[in-house]
């Protein structure tokens, strides 16, 4: 991957790292193939990878799958009404593993239908190793390509650990072994052979390159340096094939959809190249089909819509929901919630009334054992009370209630015969 460009990357994981988004479970979602008159095309933007952890999306970090491409294209290939392959390329590279795997099943698809690949803004390290693969190269006349090569990063900490006092001991079954421990020397031998192992990938990339450009090993090998090329510079040398320019982003002849646009500088139209029986490639922006820039507008919507409910917000994009339909769905979940709510509510009720009921019974069945050590007037006010509870077949509380309010004098007696017994407990 071009230097710059993972560096930036590494910044924008660094920010997120702790975002409690990262928890959520985006969930997976198979690529879907997008064809246009007879032409597949394939997508190869921002940073490669074998597989997108999920909350890249979430985050706006353009990234692909190694894994969708290869998937992608081996479907383009079965596809019998598919005529041709438009790899979209806009990219800085990204991993080594998984890259030559890609660049196989791309350099193999040219057997059986066209496979032409247009380059954005930049086409660097890995992703060159991926379009170099095509059988036709059309960049931008700002279009970037190139930085052939690998590499690789390990930092020694050893004299940091010195400086602190710490002695790092590895225990290791090799001297090769264990290289890049924290606090540990890496050693010259350790160098030597991360350096063969980088130049055995650049080698793959190398030739890689070389059975796709039909070029000597030789000379693509000079092209490795890990330079990078603008367009013109780039065809010079046989790293690209063609360079569109402004005139060829307009396609007269197409009114299906915006940017379904031609990349040959020598075409003066659609209808004159099948006139002639030339053949023609068309650069692919469908209006039908959502774009990442589309993709990430809605995604950011979703969660202004939602900033209390992230996980819900990331459901609703994984379903393809516009931000009204979100909140209509949404709706009905806080329905649901609101129902639930008052069902809950409703049982916590009844349980604290047989609580509040029983604790009052209590009270009055404690009451009138305390009664029972009651002297005076005062034993008049609850053997009143459970009389007229006998009598009208209703509870001691509502009794002794009924009693206090039409008697308060024998009330106020009882009250005051129990109190000194309340105090001793």
């Amino acid at each position: 991957m071009e230097p710059s460009a993972l560096s930036a990357l590494v910044l924008r994981l660094a920010e997120i790292s702790q975002s409690p988004l990262v928890s959520v479970n985006v969930g997976k979602t198979e690529a879907t193939l997008r064809v246009e008159n007879g032409v597949a095309v394939i997508p190869i933007k921002g940073v490669l990878m074998n597989e997108v952890p999920s909350f890249f999306r979430w985050f706006g970090i353009e990234a692909t799958s190694y894994n969708d491409i290869r998937n992608q294209v081996n479907k383009a290939v079965g596809e019998k009404k598919i005529r041709s392959i438009l790899l979209d390329v806009d990219s800085p590279g990204g991993e080594v593993g998984g890259v030559l795997e890609t660049a196989d099943v791309i350099v193999n698809a040219r057997e059986k239908k066209k496979v032409t690949a247009q380059v954005g803004d930049i086409g660097f390290s890995g992703a060159y190793w991926l379009l170099s693969q095509a059988k036709q190269i059309i960049t931008g006349a700002n279009s970037g390509v190139g930085s052939i090569g690998v590499y690789t990063v390990f930092a020694d900490f050893s004299k940091n650990a010195e400086s602190a006092g710490v002695k790092v001991h590895v225990i290791r079954s090799g001297d090769l072994k264990g290289m890049g421990v924290l606090g540990a020397e890496i050693s010259a031998g350790q160098i030597d052979n991360m350096q063969k192992y980088i130049n055995g990938l650049a080698e793959n990339f190398i030739k890689s390159v070389a059975n796709g450009r039909g070029k000597p090993v030789g000379e693509v090998r000079e092209w490795a340096t890990g330079q990078i090329w603008i367009a013109k510079e780039a065809k010079l040398l046989g790293l690209v094939d063609k360079i569109r320019n402004a005139s060829s982003l307009t396609n007269k002849n197409t009114t299906k959809s915006e940017g379904v646009n031609t990349m040959d500088n020598e075409r003066t139209g659609a209808g004159q190249d099948a006139a002639a029986g030339k053949e023609t490639t068309t650069d692919l922006v469908l209006a039908s089909q959502p774009t990442a820039t589309n993709e990430r507008e809605r995604f950011a919507a979703l969660k202004s819509a939602f900033p209390d409910d992230l996980e819900f917000a990331v459901a609703q994009y994984e379903s393809g929901a516009t931000v009204e339909q979100a909140k209509a769905a949404y709706a009905e979940v806080l329905r649901q919630r609101l129902a639930e709510s008052k069902e809950e509510n409703l049982a916590l009720k009844s349980k604290l009334d047989s609580q509040a009921k029983a604790s009052t019974e209590d009270e009055g069945a404690d009451a009138v054992k305390h009664n029972e050590a009651a002297t005076g007037d005062g034993a008049d006010f609850m053997g009143v009370a459970k009389a007229l509870a006998k009598d009208e077949k209703i509870s001691m509380t509502e009794a002794m209630k009924k009693v206090a309010k039409e008697q308060p004098e024998l009330h106020d007696k009882w009250k005051a015969s129990i109190r000194p017994i309340r105090q001793k407990r």
